[in-house]
């Protein structure tokens, strides 16, 4: 099939018979394939050569025209919001993830494509494959606070505590994040079931400093039932926050809401070791002391405030 030389209005015509005159799906990613260098330079008749792929069943041979194609042109917006298009139309989890992959790795993809994007990952099924593409998303493209938002939607949107955990420490380690974007991961801790998972993540975002208001994880972190994941977190943000009054006594009234007596006094002692000298502070700390039902671990806090 020779295309070189076709008007825009003609290349555009030929593109949305192709996926339904070719007697396979399998010919008519042969076809696509082989004259995608035609398409490519158009803005209308490579929007229209991707919306082609919507006339085809076979969500492999979708994929693999996407794959094959991507980077070898710039995108435009139009073309990822008819591959988004596309994405929607799938099944296969597995075939998406891979678009979106190719798509993160070779492609160079503004802010809104990965908004369009994030509609197709909403729409997926397996969180080990919608964490697979968050992955390379973060790792080979830059987000804005908005872009980063969709995503961290996404991930808010998992079943899976263990995917959430794994696609919060892809995005942590390469991006960097704003009070909004720090505020979806507070919702996200509170949408848990696995403390072990919500402590795993209070580790790496203050690692990472990536919260600078320890208010955003408090609520997550109350809601957790076990104590030693709570004294765990508690533990992780008082090595790695500014221990000011402010936070000092924030932390000391979240160790006062655990449970159980020996991590209670655990943490506090952990925030006495890092807590300004201050009156405030202090009678925080008394006040959460108090609630401490062992006589003898109230015992050793208040000789230590005494001392």
């Amino acid at each position: 099939m020779a295309l070189d030389g076709l008007s825009s209005q003609d290349l555009q015509k030929i593109a949305g018979s192709i996926g339904s005159d070719l007697d396979s799906d399998f010919e008519s990613a042969k076809v696509l394939v082989k004259n995608y260098d035609v398409f490519k330079d158009d803005p209308e008749a490579s929007t229209a050569y991707f919306g082609a792929l919507l006339d085809m069943d076979s969500d492999f041979e979708r994929a693999k025209v996407i794959t094959t194609v991507s980077g070898k042109s710039v995108f435009t917006h139009e073309n990822i919001v008819q591959i988004t298009q596309v994405l929607l139309d799938m099944d296969s989890d597995v075939e998406r993830s891979k678009v979106i992959t190719s798509l993160a790795k070779k492609a160079n993809l503004t802010n809104p494509d990965i908004i369009s994007l994030a509609r197709a990952l909403m729409d997926m099924d397996s969180d080990f494959e919608r964490s697979k593409s968050i992955k390379w998303i973060s790792e080979n493209q830059t987000l804005n606070e908005e872009s980063l938002n969709a995503l961290l939607k996404v991930v808010i949107d998992m079943d899976s505590d263990f995917e959430r955990s794994k696609s919060v420490k892809f995005l942590v380690l390469d991006q960097k994040f704003t009070m909004p974007n720090q505020a979806n991961i507070g919702k996200l801790i509170m949408e848990m079931d696995s403390d072990f998972e919500k402590s795993k993540i209070v580790k790496i975002v203050m690692e990472e400093e990536v919260i600078t208001n320890i208010g955003v994880l408090a609520p997550g972190i109350n809601d957790m039932g076990s104590a030693f994941e709570k004294t765990k977190s508690i533990s992780y943000m008082v090595d790695y926050v500014d221990m000011d009054i402010e936070n000092s006594i924030a932390l000391i009234q979240l160790a006062a809401e655990i449970d159980s007596d020996y991590e209670k006094t655990k943490s506090l002692n952990h925030i006495a070791d890092e807590m300004p000298d201050d009156d405030g502070v202090r009678k925080a700390f008394l006040d959460a002391a108090k609630t401490i039902k062992s006589d003898s671990d109230y015992g050793k806090l208040i000789r230590r405030m005494a001392d």
